[in-house]
């Protein structure tokens, strides 16, 4: 979930519509992983009193689409 380069990756099992309900979806499953989490505004969440910009990414895998929301650090 977490890495050295300031990103964290998650994959995305809940459907979403838009950037507003991508952040409540990342909100929410950083939260049940014992993270401290809030949303501060539709692409931007503090993760433990750090932030960072939330966008997301779809790619195919052997017939089934992935979707991933992709947190980077904002300096």
């Amino acid at each position: 979930m977490f890495s050295k380069k300031k990103t964290i990756v998650l994959d995305l099992y809940d459907q979403y519509r838009t950037q507003e309900e991508l952040s409540e979806i990342v909100v929410h499953d950083l939260k049940e992983r014992g993270n401290q989490c809030q949303k501060v505004d539709y692409n931007t969440v503090l993760v433990n009193d750090k932030t960072y910009s939330v966008t997301d990414r779809v790619f195919p895998i052997c017939g089934f689409i992935v979707h991933q929301a992709v947190l980077k650090q904002i300096q």
